[in-house]
Protein backbone atom coordinates (compact mmCIF):
# COMPACT_ATOMS: atom_id res chain seq x y z
CA UNK A 1 0.00 0.00 0.00
CA UNK A 2 1.21 3.42 -0.68
CA UNK A 3 1.84 5.95 1.88
CA UNK A 4 2.17 9.95 1.19
CA UNK A 5 1.88 12.48 3.31
CA UNK A 6 2.11 16.38 2.05
CA UNK A 7 2.13 18.98 4.62
CA UNK A 8 2.10 22.47 3.82
CA UNK A 9 3.74 25.42 6.02
CA UNK A 10 3.65 29.21 4.61
CA UNK A 11 5.64 31.99 7.01
CA UNK A 12 5.14 35.83 6.84
CA UNK A 13 8.34 36.09 4.65
CA UNK A 14 6.33 34.49 1.85
CA UNK A 15 7.52 31.39 1.97
CA UNK A 16 5.48 28.57 1.55
CA UNK A 17 7.30 24.88 2.50
CA UNK A 18 5.59 21.72 1.42
CA UNK A 19 7.02 18.70 3.58
CA UNK A 20 6.44 15.47 1.25
CA UNK A 21 7.25 12.20 3.64
CA UNK A 22 6.62 8.67 1.79
CA UNK A 23 6.18 7.05 -1.51
CA UNK A 24 5.36 9.44 -4.17
CA UNK A 25 4.36 7.35 -7.53
CA UNK A 26 1.04 6.95 -9.09
CA UNK A 27 -1.20 5.97 -6.23
CA UNK A 28 -0.32 8.49 -3.74
CA UNK A 29 0.80 11.94 -6.61
CA UNK A 30 -2.83 13.15 -5.60
CA UNK A 31 -1.76 13.73 -2.07
CA UNK A 32 1.12 16.10 -3.47
CA UNK A 33 -1.07 17.91 -6.11
CA UNK A 34 -3.26 18.74 -3.42
CA UNK A 35 -0.48 19.88 -1.03
CA UNK A 36 0.81 22.01 -3.98
CA UNK A 37 -2.63 23.51 -4.84
CA UNK A 38 -2.41 24.33 -1.34
CA UNK A 39 0.64 25.98 -1.07
CA UNK A 40 -0.30 28.27 -4.24
CA UNK A 41 -3.42 29.42 -2.51
CA UNK A 42 -0.76 31.38 0.39
CA UNK A 43 0.34 33.54 -2.87
CA UNK A 44 3.79 32.27 -1.93
CA UNK A 45 7.69 34.57 -2.93
CA UNK A 46 9.26 31.24 -2.36
CA UNK A 47 7.79 27.69 -2.93
CA UNK A 48 10.30 24.98 -1.32
CA UNK A 49 9.78 21.81 -1.36
CA UNK A 50 11.03 19.76 1.75
CA UNK A 51 11.58 16.33 0.62
CA UNK A 52 14.04 14.30 3.09
CA UNK A 53 11.45 12.34 4.11
CA UNK A 54 10.68 10.68 0.50
CA UNK A 55 11.14 7.12 0.80
CA UNK A 56 10.36 6.66 -3.37
CA UNK A 57 10.11 8.64 -6.04
CA UNK A 58 8.92 7.89 -9.56
CA UNK A 59 8.33 9.99 -12.49
CA UNK A 60 5.00 10.42 -11.53
CA UNK A 61 6.15 12.97 -8.83
CA UNK A 62 9.09 14.29 -11.20
CA UNK A 63 6.20 15.37 -13.75
CA UNK A 64 4.32 17.16 -10.43
CA UNK A 65 7.62 18.85 -9.45
CA UNK A 66 8.43 19.75 -13.06
CA UNK A 67 4.47 21.20 -14.02
CA UNK A 68 4.58 23.62 -10.59
CA UNK A 69 8.61 24.58 -11.78
CA UNK A 70 7.47 25.51 -14.30
CA UNK A 71 4.28 27.60 -12.74
CA UNK A 72 7.53 28.81 -10.41
CA UNK A 73 8.61 30.84 -13.26
CA UNK A 74 6.04 32.15 -15.42
CA UNK A 75 4.70 33.91 -11.73
CA UNK A 76 7.99 35.23 -10.61
CA UNK A 77 8.23 32.54 -7.67
CA UNK A 78 11.44 31.21 -6.40
CA UNK A 79 11.52 27.32 -6.31
CA UNK A 80 13.14 25.38 -4.46
CA UNK A 81 14.20 21.72 -3.49
CA UNK A 82 15.49 20.42 0.08
CA UNK A 83 16.74 17.37 1.31
CA UNK A 84 16.51 15.45 -1.75
CA UNK A 85 18.00 11.72 -1.14
CA UNK A 86 20.32 10.29 -3.41
CA UNK A 87 17.32 8.19 -4.99
CA UNK A 88 15.47 10.88 -5.44
CA UNK A 89 18.39 13.06 -6.96
CA UNK A 90 19.24 9.81 -9.32
CA UNK A 91 15.81 10.18 -10.96
CA UNK A 92 16.15 13.85 -11.92
CA UNK A 93 19.80 13.69 -12.83
CA UNK A 94 18.69 10.68 -15.14
CA UNK A 95 15.91 12.35 -16.99
CA UNK A 96 18.49 15.31 -17.63
CA UNK A 97 16.32 17.16 -15.48
CA UNK A 98 19.16 18.02 -12.57
CA UNK A 99 18.54 21.83 -13.32
CA UNK A 100 15.60 21.92 -11.14
CA UNK A 101 17.05 20.54 -8.34
CA UNK A 102 19.00 23.98 -8.01
CA UNK A 103 15.44 25.69 -8.45
CA UNK A 104 16.98 28.18 -11.34
CA UNK A 105 13.97 29.72 -13.05
CA UNK A 106 16.24 32.27 -14.56
CA UNK A 107 16.40 30.83 -17.36
CA UNK A 108 12.78 29.91 -18.42
CA UNK A 109 13.19 29.18 -22.18
CA UNK A 110 16.39 27.14 -21.78
CA UNK A 111 14.73 25.13 -19.12
CA UNK A 112 11.28 24.21 -21.17
CA UNK A 113 13.31 23.53 -24.12
CA UNK A 114 15.16 21.14 -22.05
CA UNK A 115 12.55 18.94 -20.44
CA UNK A 116 9.97 19.24 -23.36
CA UNK A 117 12.25 17.92 -26.07
CA UNK A 118 13.09 14.92 -23.28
Amino acid sequence: MDYLEANVVADSSGRATVAVTGEVDLGSVSVLRAAIDDAWRARPKRLRFDLSGVTYFDSTGLRELIRTFDDCSRHGVRFEIAGASRNVRRVFVLTGLSYVLSGDTSDQGDAKSKHRSA
